[in-house]
């Protein structure tokens, strides 16, 4: 059971269909939401491939393991998808909807524009001379690893 419910899609899909219990919905309508939220933006704005993606993972794995588990109705001839049994005796949906994830992409490009500026810095000479360039990037490369091993392991997790 918690192997169906360690993969933040199939969270927000069963999150997706709580919303609308006793409702059968269209595959299709539920992984444009789903791809909406992984992206971050609004359904209207998924490019096709961002759609597409999450469509064919729902399709092919993830809602024919929550159907295995009870906690999906998943018609496959149909395309649709409504809330299982299983599923009315959890309480995923308010962890769900309350999960956010660390905004990896403006955290790299602060630390980007920081390495940037300290480069700029030597260049132009604004570093006294005992400040090595080597000792000023270093702190700035360190992070960028120890950041990147997180973003991994994180990842990997959900």
């Amino acid at each position: 059971m918690f192997d169906a419910l360690s993969n933040r899609r199939r969270r927000y899909a069963l999150h997706y269909l709580g919303q609308r219990a006793g409702e059968s919905v269209a595959v299709s309508s539920l992984s444009g939401q789903v791809a909406a939220w992984e992206n971050d933006k609004p359904v209207g704005s998924l490019t096709r491939p961002e759609r597409k993606r999450v469509h064919t993972a729902l399709q092919q794995f993830h809602l024919p393991k929550l159907d295995d588990h009870g906690f999906v109705d998943y018609d496959v001839r149909r395309g649709r998808v409504e809330l299982g049994a299983a599923a009315t005796e959890l309480d995923v949906y308010p962890a769900v909807a309350a999960e956010r994830e660390f905004p990896w992409g403006p955290y790299y490009a602060a630390l980007s524009s920081i390495g940037g500026l300290v480069l700029l810095g030597h260049w132009i000479g604004a570093f006294p001379a005992v400040v090595p360039f080597e000792g000023s990037l270093a702190p700035i490369l360190a992070a960028m690893l120890v950041s990147a091993l997180i973003q991994t392991w994180s990842g990997r997790r959900a």
